[in-house]
Formats: structure tokens, sequence, C-alpha cells
């Protein structure tokens, strides 16, 4: 093969892969970005949208509020993680709803969220069912102030 072509090709390998955006979610619905964990099941968890947790700075901002379930492409998942490194040094996050049906919170999902002041739950028995991979894990960490619906149980 001649050089000047295999040149040419080479060139144009390295074009296509310069030119690929890598994310490290499936999806996106109404500002919070999600990962599809089991597709069978349609389950999902969510995510950070860069292609590495600290490749954004305070991608989730305000009050945030993660839905039981979300639809996507015509297919209902159910959220049931909040996945690692999630939330991580988001400072603007100021406060979090998490649904019943999150069951695993991983590892520094909200670590730095020096901002975070509330978080917002539905049930307690689900709250307490959580399996949080890390101190840090847990929004509490940062947060003082846990709601039950809507009534401050925690301060």
């Amino acid at each position: 093969m001649n050089i000047f072509y295999l040149r040419k090709l080479l060139f144009a390998a390295v074009l296509l892969l310069c030119g690929t955006v890598v994310n490290a979610h499936d999806f996106e619905v109404d500002g919070v970005f999600y990962n599809i964990t089991d597709e069978a099941a349609k389950t999902v968890e969510v995510t950070y949208k860069g292609s590495y947790y600290y490749t954004y700075d305070n991608e989730y901002r305000g009050a945030v509020v993660i839905p039981e379930t979300v639809t996507y492409n015509s297919k209902t998942y159910s959220v049931t993680t909040i996945g690692k490194d999630a939330f991580c040094s988001c400072s603007g996050l100021t406060s979090v709803t998490i649904p019943n049906s999150v069951t695993t919170i991983g590892s520094c999902a909200f670590e730095y969220c020096i901002g975070l002041t509330a978080v917002r739950i539905g049930d307690i028995a689900a709250w307490c069912r959580i399996d949080f991979g890390y101190y840090s894990s847990n929004p509490l960490y940062h947060a003082e102030n846990l709601y039950l619906n809507g009534e401050k149980i925690l301060c």
C-alpha cells in the first residue's frame, strides 16, 4: 500500500475519533441525566453529563427533582439508582428530591455539594432501605434538613 494512502487513512481515522463526543449518560430529560442500567427491567440511574464527573462545573444547580419514572424513546423506566459521582462537586445544588423508587446511591454521589441544604423524600421506610455506597453518598452529609412529604423532620 502506498505510504500516501496510508497517511490519508490514518488522518481520517484520527478525525473520526476526535469528532466523537463521549458522554457518561444515555439520555437527558428535564435537566437530569440518566444511564440505562437494565433494558429488560426498564431501570435507570441518575448520572452526570460529561465524559467524566470532573469535566463539568456545577452541572446541577438549584432544586433538582428526581422522578420515580422517566420516559425516553416511548419507553418508561424506573429510576432506581443515583449513580457514583452523579452530583459530585455541584456546589450550586441547593435541594434534591429523592423518589421512593431509589434503592441505591453510589459512592461520592453528593461529595462536595456544599450548597445542599435540603433533602426531600416521600417515605421514611423507603429512605431507610437505601444502600449508600459511602458516607458522602448520603446527601444528608451536607444537607442538614430532611423533609418528609414537605414537613421538616430533621435539622
